[in-house]
């Protein structure tokens, strides 16, 4: 009655487990729905290898009795058929492997669009709640160890049952009497199965965990490689790979365990049944109730029978590693997306070296920014970050943003271009809601500089390109030009054809900038969204482009956040922000007459004031 009890407690604890899985499989099932023709045919050549299996145990049988009763002529019969089978087998086993292959790894290209696409649309304060280097292992990694359960532990899953069935059909064939002893020994090997793919699923779930935070830490490292040898980290960053490699073997060594303790159980039950199997028959050969052609036969088969028991469990196991890994991308998929979503537009984007964004042809807008009355935090429950923020920006006008760190000038920007939505309260471009506009339409409307400039992957061209993606080469070279980029390309050994590395590593920060500022000027937007956009740039740079970044700004509305206050004498309006509210508005010298907080900044950036008359942003 204990072992009993204790059996039942294992099932209990198991069933979440098993409901868990039959939702991580439910969720994968429409990628493999879609390709159910290969699943089909996969499944008649796996039915074939059963048949294959049973075909070898008949041949031993008959081949065995034929040369005890020297009929050489039913040998030969035998064997020209065994021939015959054998090649359409290994035909079949290379269509097989093919087609198992080519389905699996269109699986895994599905998988990883979707999950991509997905990081493409969600919200924009969700990547601040998970490191980069987690979600490219859940985009790599995860995605290829769900495609296990589409795969070979789908597949055998589904055969070993038939397989079982089939082999113990033909095992009564033989005899009866030898298949029902055995019959016993098949539960041991089931209930090892199950325990067995328990304890993985339990061992699997932490370890996958632990490596994605082991990705997130050695892009971390990668990326970071110039400040750990500043700082001289080297021994501290190895120190903690190698504990979190540790932490990774303690997981795999339990598995391993389980593993070893599954195939002695599975080597037991095998070496038993071959035993019984074995002496049994041999007294019932003795007495002339079996022939030895068919004890052979059966001894191969029981193997095989027994085979799949101990497979089941190791299928099973894999199972649960693939749809543990399942687990994590559903939670990706699950998260909320920006509305209005993008639309189906986008799909018929063309894929290019780096990450392409839509571009939309749009007219020339006469309208204005505007912010009504709008508070927004960043989690519910937390004090706003903006408060009753309202300020118009009249069509071609330039408003620059300043105030201490932490002020919200950031957060506003974000809010502008529909990076988040405000908690309470209105934006409008051109008299029209911004939470009503289709996500292309308003993206097509903003030209954004950041402060820390992003290069994708692809060289120079690839990346000015990404402004507008129907650009010309002549459009491209004329928006270097125009943000004074062109003489360092052509001066490059494979000027615009010149890969920029890891986020442009093969550059310089101004460099770098230069050709964010091309790729805004070939956008062509009508907004432009300026984060101290020349910061990086040099003196001689910033004198060159000043009359560049004068014409493109000409006729357009411009947002600009200035650390640098003496760049802003000009502007149109200067909003200071100081803990999320517009505490003082007006031109330069109306706010240095009132004395406040815009005074306070510009008189400790005096020192600077000296070197700082030959402003970049030409107000």
């Amino acid at each position: 009655m204990r072992i009993l009890s204790q059996i039942t407690a294992g099932f209990a604890k198991a069933l979440p487990g098993i409901q868990e899985s039959r939702r991580s499989f439910g969720r994968l099932f429409p990628y493999l729905w879609h390709y159910r023709r290969a699943y089909s045919a996969l499944f008649m050549t796996l039915l074939f290898n059963v048949g294959m299996t049973l075909f070898s145990a008949w041949m031993l049988k008959h081949l065995t009795d034929a040369a005890l009763n020297r009929d050489t002529d039913l040998i030969k019969r035998i064997l020209l058929l065994g021939i015959a089978v054998s090649l359409l087998h290994i035909i079949l086993q290379y269509i097989q492997v093919l087609l198992q292959n080519r389905t699996v790894n269109r699986i895994a290209l599905d998988l990883r669009n979707d999950v991509f696409a997905k990081l493409m649309e969600v919200k924009f304060n969700f990547f601040g709640t998970m490191h980069t280097g987690e979600l490219v292992s859940r985009v790599t990694r995860d995605v290829q160890q769900t495609c296990g359960a589409a795969g070979s532990y789908l597949l055998h899953l589904l055969i070993m049952p038939i397989s079982i069935a089939a082999t113990f059909v033909y095992l009564l064939y033989i005899d009866w009497r030898l298949s029902l002893v055995c019959l016993l020994l098949a539960p041991a090997a089931g209930l090892a199965g199950g325990v067995f793919s328990l304890k993985v699923r339990q061992n699997n779930k932490p370890m996958g965990e632990l490596f994605g935070r082991m990705h997130a830490f050695l892009q971390d490292a990668l990326s970071g490689y110039t400040v750990i040898r500043s700082i001289g980290l080297e021994r501290h960053m190895k120190g903690k790979l190698r504990t979190y490699g540790e932490q990774i073997i303690g997981y795999e060594d339990r598995e391993a365990r389980l593993q070893g303790g599954l195939y002695a159980g599975s080597a037991l039950i095998g070496t038993s049944s071959f035993l019984v199997c074995i002496g049994a028959g041999s007294f019932l050969v003795a007495n002339g109730s079996l022939t030895v052609g068919s004890l052979l036969a059966f001894v191969s088969l029981m193997q095989v029978l027994v085979s799949p028991f101990s497979g089941l469990a190791s299928q099973l196991g894999g199972l649960q590693r693939s749809l543990i890994a399942a687990d994590r991308l559903w939670t990706l998929m699950d998260q909320p997306v920006d509305e209005p979503a993008l639309t189906g537009n986008d799909k018929s984007a063309p894929s290019s070296p780096a990450i392409a964004s839509e571009s939309v042809s749009i007219r020339r807008l006469t309208g204005m920014i505007e912010f009504d009355n709008v508070s927004f935090s960043y989690h519910d429950g937390d004090d706003n970050v903006l408060r009753d923020i309202s300020f118009s920006v009249p069509s071609g006008h330039t408003v620059a943003l300043v105030g201490p760190s932490g002020a919200g000038k950031t957060t506003l920007f974000h809010l502008t271009h529909g990076f988040q939505q405000p908690k309470s309260g209105r934006i409008f471009i051109q008299g029209r809601d911004l939470a009503l506009m289709e996500r292309t339409e308003s993206q097509a409307m903003f030209a954004y500089v950041p402060q820390e400039t992003h290069l994708f992957e692809g060289t120079i061209r690839d990346n000015i390109a990404l402004g507008s993606l129907n650009a010309s080469n002549t459009d491209i070279i004329a928006a270097a030009e125009a943000a004074n980029a062109a003489p360092f390309i052509n001066g490059l050994p494979n000027g615009y054809d010149t890969d920029v590395g890891e986020n442009g590593s093969s550059l310089s920060g101004g460099q770098r900038q230069r050709i964010a500022i091309a790729r805004a000027i070939l956008k062509d937007s009508p907004i432009l969204l300026l984060d101290e956009a020349t910061s990086s740039l040099d003196s001689e740079a910033e004198f060159l482009i000043r009359g560049a970044l004068r014409q493109l700004m000409e006729g357009r509305t411009t947002l600009v956040i200035a650390h640098r206050l003496s760049t802003i004498r000009h502007a149109d309006t200067i909003l200071v922000l100081n803990q999320g509210q517009i505490v003082e508005q007006g031109r330069h010298d109306e706010l240095l007459r009132r004395n406040g907080l815009y005074a306070r900044m510009y008189r400790l950036q005096s020192d600077d004031l000296q070197w700082a008359e030959g402003s970049l942003i030409p107000f």
